[in-house]
């Protein structure tokens, strides 16, 4: 696995926040609580099903 900046700002936004996140198509974005990884809302958002009609641009925070 090679390093690129992308992942030291994807760690550094999620440990500032504390958050995880998660995305669909290199363009749509979702902020978890921290251990939501794997839970139903996280999966479905990062399933295969979801990711690939969504194409419009978007942020989506999910709190659950």
């Amino acid at each position: 696995m090679s390093w690129c900046a992308s992942d030291a700002i994807r760690g550094s936004l999620e440990r500032h926040f504390g958050v995880a996140l998660a995305f669909q198509n290199c363009h749509r974005v979702a902020a978890f609580r921290p251990g939501a990884h794997g839970g139903e809302t996280h999966t479905r958002f990062t399933s295969v099903r979801r990711s690939s009609p969504s194409q419009e641009m978007a942020m989506v925070f999910i709190y659950h």
